[in-house]
């Protein structure tokens, strides 16, 4: 009695068994979500999917109109393309008849090149040959005496081998003069090959670069033609366009099939949901055991010699009346009347769960209820009670106040505490 409405509810859904259809209803919202974001999900889906496919209708549409345009674009780029490539072709002709003239220029690139080689070793042969001679005339010069033999060397012999090897240097250096001449004749004429090389290079690139552009030019033309030809046939874009709205239109009949499933369980939650709120099948319920629970705990009442009429309505609001009418709350009665109206609940709870739930047992075990507020009119009466009620029952009743009950029950059981322990007095 001292718990509120809520909480007093509670109590009696445990009692009666009714807290599974609280928890199917907390099944239930956890699947009505589920459902709601299904629904959301699929009418997100079905708006994407229909704005998908009004583009898709639209670009289609866009793209057949501009079928023609785009056809006759093309065949303006072919012709620009095609006279590119007439004007490239002739580029092509004469930069290969100028390669061919650079070409004549230098054809005695090789034969040059080994004489230059050939000229270039013959001076070094005359340069050491200068040198040794060279040698031998600064030794007859610097010397009187061999230095094999150590004799003296003649002085005649000394002028002659002067004078004759004098003479062979002077025409090694006028052979090396000539030769000279002819190294720089034949070095001009490598700067020249040189110069017309780099010529015969660029005009290369030229051409090469000029083919590349023509065959670019010629590709990109079949390519384009290609695509006329798709465009002609209502084939390319269009087809690919056309295949994914088929995919979408699809897609939009299962979405909408789903949205319909979506909504099917929604409405049998709806059902589900009105069936297992408070005010559904669990009021039904209680409302079948309100009376006989108000007629029980005004027996038991009755029977304690506490006369009111008390009341719980389908909410577990009390009413409590007195013999004159007046009206009372729980809070309104001694500790005493408190205790009675509370044994009256419990005996009540007791057969409403023998009835509800075919609990019934032969057991009942009460702790220090006589130690509470009962005065001794409210203990003889519940003692009454007990003997009433209780007949086929094991009654044990446990009390500080051994001496008032002791011949107040068959037998009597008495414990004692010794070093903290309690144990059964002899």
């Amino acid at each position: 009695m001292q718990l509120n409405s809520m909480n007093r509810r509670e109590v009696i859904e445990d009692l009666l068994d009714l807290q599974i259809f609280s928890v199917m209803n907390n099944l239930l919202k956890d699947r009505v979500n589920s459902n709601n974001k299904d629904i959301l999900e699929v009418d997100h889906q079905i708006n994407l999917l229909e704005e998908k496919i009004s583009l898709t209708q639209e670009h289609i549409a866009e793209l057949e109109a501009d079928n023609r345009k785009r056809i006759s674009t093309n065949m303006v780029k072919v012709a620009d393309n095609t006279a590119q490539i007439e004007a490239l072709k002739g580029t092509t002709s004469v930069l290969a008849q100028e390669l061919e003239t650079l070409k004549a220029l230098v054809k005695d690139k090789q034969s040059i090149k080994a004489r230059y080689e050939k000229l270039k070793e013959l001076r070094t042969q005359l340069n050491t040959k200068i040198k040794d001679l060279q040698s031998q005339l600064d030794f007859y010069e610097s010397n009187d005496t061999c230095s094999t033999c150590g004799q003296d060397i003649d002085g005649e012999f000394v002028e002659g081998v002067k004078c004759n090897h004098t003479a062979k240097i002077s025409e090694v250096e006028d052979g090396t003069a000539q030769l000279q001449t002819q190294l720089g004749e034949i070095e001009t004429r490598l700067e020249e090959i040189a110069q017309v090389q780099e010529d015969i290079i660029a005009k290369q690139n030229d051409l090469s670069e000029a083919q590349w552009k023509s065959t670019t030019l010629i590709e990109a033309n079949s390519k384009i033609l290609e695509e006329n030809s798709q465009l002609a046939d209502a084939k390319g874009s269009k087809a690919k366009e056309q295949t994914r709205l088929t995919n979408f239109e699809s897609k939009l009949s299962l979405c909408s099939a789903d949205k319909n499933t979506a909504h099917l369980e929604r409405s049998v939650l709806g059902v589900v949901s009105t069936i297992l709120k408070d005010t559904g099948i669990k009021t039904k319920i209680i409302k079948q055991y309100v009376p006989i629970m108000n007629k029980l705990i005004n027996k038991y009442l009755a029977a304690m010699d506490f006369f009111v009429q008390f009341e719980l309505d389908e909410s577990f609001n009390e009413t409590i009346k007195s013999r004159f009418r007046d009206d009372f709350s729980y809070a309104s009665f001694s500790e005493g009347e408190k205790m009675r109206i509370d044994l009256a609940l419990l005996f009540t709870w007791r057969s409403i769960s023998k009835i509800r739930n075919s609990a019934s047992t032969n057991l009942l075990i009460m702790d220090e209820v006589f130690d509470s507020s009962l005065d001794t009119t409210g203990t003889d009466e519940f003692l009454k009670i007990i003997r009433e009620l209780t007949s086929d029952t094991n009654v044990f009743i446990i009390s500080h106040k051994g001496d008032t009950l002791l011949d107040k029950f068959h037998h009597t059981i008495k414990f004692e505490k010794v070093k903290s322990f309690s144990r059964m007095a002899s």
